[in-house]
């Protein structure tokens, strides 16, 4: 099997990938570093797609919030866990700023 040869998973990307944020994160955090954690290549593997275009997907569908991390990485979360909200708009904090 190649190195981009997709696997057969019945999940949806939306199910495959708040599967990975509850059994992927450590400890006492909500979410996981997609690199770090091997979600992405994972990812990859499973559905033979980029899962950065489908984690953006699932975040504007409001299934997941991705926020910033160091070096210009991210962390996925479950939109649906009390304590994870999106980040502000930036529309807002502008508001907040200058009004």
């Amino acid at each position: 099997m190649s190195k981009s040869a997709k696997t057969t998973t019945n999940l949806s990307h939306e199910e495959f990938t708040l599967r990975a944020i509850h059994r992927l994160r450590e400890k006492d955090y909500k979410g996981i570093d997609p690199v770090r954690s091997g979600f992405n290549a994972a990812f990859q593997k499973a559905f033979g797609s980029d899962p950065v275009a489908a984690t953006k997907q699932l975040e504007a569908a409001g299934k997941i919030v991705i926020r910033p991390y160091r070096r210009g990485g991210v962390l996925l979360f479950d939109a649906r866990e009390e304590g994870v909200k999106p980040p502000p708009k930036s529309e807002d904090v502008l508001k907040k700023i200058l009004g």
